[in-house]
């Protein structure tokens, strides 16, 4: 696939491309943000700290201490996080708290847990192993 089939939600003569049930399919632009958003989340430590947050606001070490890693270990993750805009930071005094600023986290995170959770089917993954 190259870069001339790039935002194209067409079959190239303005059809929508559709699925075998006649189901939209996304468009290259769509896919090609959702790829950088899973690329920039691609880490066990990063997916901790989503999960995390997605049940509140933490600080650095709260976030460090959670993840079992050294805060400057933590404060890198979560730069990289919020330069890709799924995270924002909100001072207060001397702390700084951190909290999910894309929506589309909440499904990622909630994919995770059904599927690689605790209560996953069997317990094991299908694509983790």
């Amino acid at each position: 696939m190259g870069d001339e089939r790039r935002g194209q939600s067409s079959d190239g003569e303005g059809r929508e491309t559709t699925d075998p049930q006649g189901e939209s399919l996304l468009d290259w632009d769509a896919l090609d943000q959702a790829t950088k958003c899973l690329k920039s989340v691609a880490h066990p430590v990063r997916l901790r700290i989503l999960d995390l947050l997605t049940d509140g606001e933490y600080t650095v070490g709260e976030l460090a201490e959670l993840c079992e890693v050294e805060q400057a270990t933590a404060s890198d993750h979560l730069g990289k996080l919020r330069d890709r805009g799924i995270l924002f930071q909100n001072r207060r005094g001397r702390q700084v708290f951190y909290e999910i600023a894309a929506p589309a986290i909440g499904g990622i995170v909630h994919c995770m847990r059904t599927n690689f959770g605790p209560r996953a089917r069997g317990g094991d993954s299908q694509c983790g192993n």
